[in-house]
C-alpha cells in the first residue's frame, strides 16, 4: 500500500506537470526578457552574454542554457517548456529523496503531492526567463539540502562537495540562492537535539563557509548590477504589510486557493486550519515549536528579499500579488512541515483511522480522492489566472510571434528582395519598457533570424502590426 501511494503521488506530479505544459503551450510564448536575452546572443560574444546581469540577477548558468538552446531550437517554446519540465521533475524526485533522508515516513509522498500540484507552479511555465530562474534554482537548492543532510548523517566529504557544487549551480540561475545557507542553518537547528558537540561544531563550520560564500557572491555581483536595480525599500510598516499579505497568499496556495484578499472568509478558515495544525504538532512534540519558528523565519527572509527590492520602490504592495514568487517557497514549506511531522511520536493506541486494518485501504482511497480534488482545483484556479490582465499578455505574445513568424516565412518563400520594413516600436506587452529590453522592430527581427532592411525607398514596403501581422503598405498615410 505504501509503494502504491508513492507511485500515485509521482504519477499525479507527472500528470499535473504535463497538463500545465500543455496549457502553457496553448496560451504563452517567449516575452520581454526572453527577447532581450536572444538579442544579446545574436549580437554579442558568449562571454559578454554570460556576464550580463538580468536586472538584479547575475546568472551565468541561466545565460548559458539560453546560449545552448536558442541556436538549436530558435523561438521553439515547446523545447523551452521541456527544459523547464525536466528541472521540475528533478526537483520533485530530489525533494522526496531529501524527506526520506530525514525520515522514511508515509507522509513524504503526501507532502510531495502537495508540492507538485501547487496552484502557482504553472505560472513558471508561462514565462521562460522567470521559469529558468526559479525551477533550476529550486532543484539545486533542494539538492544542496539533500547532500548536506547526507553529509550530516554519514560525514562523507563527497556529499559535502556535491552540496557545494549544487549551491554554486543554484547561484548560477537565481540570485536568491544566496539564502540557501540560511536554509541549511534552519535544518541544522531543527536536527540539533542529540547531535554530538564535535559534530555540531563541524556542521556549523561548514554552514559558516556556505554563508561566507553567499556574502562574497552578493558583494561581488552587486558591483556589476545597474544602479537602477539596487534601490531598497526599508519602510517598516510597508514590510510588515508585505509579509502579512505574502504569508496569506502562500498559506492559501498550499491548498490550491488563489489569494482572494485579506477580508475574504477563506482566510479565516485556512488560518484556523494552519493554527490548529501547528498547535497539534507542538502539543504532541514540543520541540516542533523550533521547527515552525525556523521555517517561518526562512519564509519571511525569502519574502523580505522581494519586499525591500527596487520593484516595491516602484510598484509598492502590489508586488506581493506577483504569483511567480510563491512556488519557490513551497519546498521550504514542505521541508519544514515534513520535519514537524517526522518528529511526532508514535501513538500508544491505534488511531480511529487505523484501528481496524480492513478499513485501511478505504481510508487511503478516500485520502487519494481528496488529494485529487485538491489538485484539480489547483489546476482550474491556475487556468482562471490566464484570463487576468497580468497573464493575458502571454497569449498576446503567442499570437504576435506566430503571426510574425508566418509573415516572415511568406516573405522568405517569395524570394524577392525589393522590399523593406517601416521601423517602429514593438508593442510593450511583448518587449517590456526598460532600457535593457529591445523595443524597435529593426532589433526584434534579428531574433527571428531575418535579415531585413528598414527604410522607405524600396519598391515594396511592409509594416508589422500590433498583433504581429506583416502587411504591405502604400505611401503616405497608408504607412501609419
Amino acid at each position: 500500500m505504501r509503494k502504491t501511494f508513492d507511485a500515485f503521488a509521482f504519477a499525479a506530479a507527472a500528470v499535473f506537470a504535463a497538463a500545465l505544459v500543455w496549457v502553457a503551450k496553448r496560451n504563452s510564448h517567449f516575452i520581454t526578457d526572453d527577447f532581450a536575452t536572444f538579442y544579446l546572443i545574436e549580437t554579442q560574444p558568449f562571454l559578454k552574454v554570460a556576464l550580463t546581469p538580468i536586472d538584479v540577477h547575475f546568472v551565468p548558468l541561466h545565460r548559458f542554457v539560453n546560449q545552448l538552446i536558442h541556436p538549436i531550437a530558435p523561438l521553439d517554446f515547446g523545447v523551452a517548456l521541456a527544459v523547464l519540465a525536466v528541472f521540475h521533475g528533478i526537483a520533485v524526485v530530489t525533494l522526496y529523496a531529501t524527506l526520506r533522508q530525514l525520515k522514511d515516513s508515509p507522509v513524504n509522498a503526501v507532502l510531495v503531492f502537495f508540492y507538485a500540484t501547487n496552484v502557482y507552479l504553472g505560472v513558471l511555465f508561462l514565462w521562460w526567463t522567470s521559469g529558468l530562474h526559479r525551477l533550476p534554482y529550486i532543484a539545486f537548492a533542494i539538492a544542496t539540502v539533500y547532500h548536506y543532510v547526507k553529509y550530516r548523517r554519514g560525514r562523507s566529504r563527497r556529499s559535502l562537495l556535491f552540496a557545494a557544487a549544487c549551491f554554486a549551480a543554484a547561484l548560477g540561475f537565481y540570485s536568491k540562492a544566496a539564502l540557501i545557507p540560511a536554509t541549511l542553518l534552519g535544518v541544522e537547528v531543527c536536527l540539533l537535539r542529540g547531535t554530538p558537540r564535535r559534530q555540531l561544531a563541524e556542521n556549523l563550520i561548514v554552514i559558516s563557509t556556505f554563508i561566507a560564500a553567499a556574502v562574497l557572491y552578493a558583494i561581488s555581483t552587486r558591483a556589476m548590477i545597474d544602479s537602477a536595480f539596487t534601490q531598497v525599500h526599508l519602510d517598516a510598516g510597508f514590510l510588515l504589510d508585505f509579509e502579512r499579505r505574502s504569508f496569506a497568499i502562500l498559506s492559501e496556495g498550499v491548498f490550491g486557493v488563489v489569494y482572494l484578499g485579506l477580508a475574504a472568509p477563506v482566510n479565516a478558515v485556512l488560518f484556523a486550519l494552519w493554527l490548529g495544525f501547528i498547535a497539534y504538532t507542538i502539543a504532541r512534540e514540543p520541540k516542533n515549536a523550533v521547527v515552525w519558528i525556523a521555517g517561518m523565519v526562512l519564509v519571511a527572509m525569502n519574502v523580505a528579499v522581494i519586499a525591500v527590492s527596487h520593484r516595491t520602490v516602484r510598484f509598492g504592495l502590489s508586488m506581493a500579488n506577483s504569483y511567480r514568487y510563491y512556488f519557490e517557497l513551497m519546498f521550504l514549506v514542505v521541508l519544514f512541515v515534513g520535519m514537524a511531522l517526522h518528529n511526532l511520536p508514535p501513538r500508544a493506541r491505534p488511531s480511529f483511522f487505523t484501528r481496524n486494518p480492513r478499513w485501511r485501504p478505504a481510508w487511503v482511497a478516500l485520502a487519494g480522492c481528496l488529494l485529487v480534488m485538491m489538485a484539480l482545483m489547483s489546476f482550474l484556479r491556475f487556468e482562471a489566472l490566464l484570463d487576468t490582465p497580468r497573464y493575458r499578455r502571454h497569449l498576446q505574445a503567442k499570437e504576435f510571434v506566430e503571426n510574425l513568424t508566418a509573415g516572415l516565412d511568406e516573405l522568405r518563400a517569395d524570394r524577392r528582395e525589393d522590399f523593406a520594413f517601416v521601423d517602429g516600436l514593438a508593442p510593450r506587452f511583448l518587449t517590456g519598457k526598460t532600457a535593457a529590453h529591445i523595443r524597435r522592430y529593426s532589433d526584434l527581427l534579428t531574433v527571428f533570424d531575418f535579415d531585413a532592411r528598414f527604410g522607405t525607398a524600396a519598391p515594396r514596403l511592409y509594416r508589422i502590426t500590433e498583433t504581429g501581422e506583416v502587411r504591405r503598405v502604400g505611401r503616405g498615410r497608408d504607412r501609419q
